[in-house]
């Protein structure tokens, strides 16, 4: 590991932001604020930047820290994919870790510091603010560093499936009073699936740091299987929660992540991280199906 590191290209720093992993961010915050307009019928576009700069500086104080965190055992992963294993700039030695660090510590700052310009407004957003913050450290840092111990997915699916949209339906409207909470039943469970589906291609550096993920405990074939069906199940649950909507918009909200799960049945027996094309067909094929519900539900709520 190259701890000397030039501070880096402006392409290295793209690649430490790894901007795929907004798709985790984004889709969340847009439904958050979804289902604030289905209640109230009322956007605020003010509201709607704050909410997304927000998410853009979480979203890089996750990736610069998780890089940071996983160092090691990204440098023995050598099955990543797009959407695992690192951004590979601290592997290459194109930045040096600590000024990964700085930057991480540099964004959970900027979500502090945003919260509390915002705070007149919106003063619960400190709260959002910190639980972020907390969420992640617990996630990839001693003491308790659980994406190590087993419960990393827990972790994931509160983050991702609760505090996101929390936060994008608070944004708007200031309360949560009126938040729909049987939504966050499906939307945990799609975020529970999500950590199993990502960490899928790392499983085998993973067993050897002794990283607990769902893959490595249960076994590769047993966690597609459960990822598959975490996801069917959260897509269908769908149908049955959330404020009130056509049949038709929640039939479409249900079946169309189902549409794109079904093709993952065809590689579900040969996505190996030694089958790299396969991994990742069945990867994207998941994560896609994921991402269909929050933005098939989010225009279902906002055409509604």
């Amino acid at each position: 590991m190259h701890y000397t590191a030039p501070v880096g290209t402006p392409v290295d720093w793209f690649r430490a932001a790894r901007p795929l992993a907004h798709a985790n961010i984004a889709p969340p915050l847009v439904l958050g604020q979804a289902f604030a307009y289905a209640e109230t019928g009322h956007f605020s576009w003010t509201a709607a930047l704050m909410i997304h700069a927000f998410g853009v500086l979480d979203h890089l104080y996750i990736v610069f820290a998780n890089d940071y965190a996983d160092r090691e055992t990204d440098a023995d992963n050598e099955t990543y994919t797009l959407y695992s294993g690192g951004s590979r700039v601290l592997v290459e030695g194109r930045l040096a870790p600590l000024s990964l660090r700085r930057a991480a510590m540099a964004m959970a700052g900027g979500m502090v510091a945003l919260s509390i310009g915002w705070g007149s407004a919106r003063p619960g957003f400190i709260g959002f603010a910190a639980v972020a913050i907390g969420l992640l450290w617990a996630y990839s840092y001693p003491p308790i560093r659980l994406s190590y111990r087993g419960g990393g997915e827990v972790l994931q699916a509160l983050g991702v499936g609760v505090t996101l949209p929390l936060l994008g339906f608070y944004g708007q409207t200031g309360s949560l009073g009126a938040f729909p909470w049987a939504v966050l039943v499906p939307l945990w469970i799609l975020g529970f699936a999500g950590n199993i589906v990502t960490a899928l291609p790392d499983e085998p550096s993973d067993r050897r740091a002794d990283k607990r993920t769902w893959a490595v405990v249960r076994g590769l074939r047993p966690a597609r299987r459960h990822a598959v069906a975490l996801i069917a199940v959260g897509a269908g649950l769908t149908y049955f929660v959330g404020p009130p909507s056509s049949v038709g918009a929640r039939l479409c909200v249900a079946c169309l992540p189902l549409c794109a799960l079904a093709p993952s049945l065809l590689l579900i027996d040969r996505a190996e991280p030694a089958h790299r094309a396969a991994m990742l067909g069945f990867v994207t094929l998941l994560g896609g199906a994921i991402s269909l519900v929050w933005i098939a539900w989010s225009i279902a709520l906002f055409w509604g």
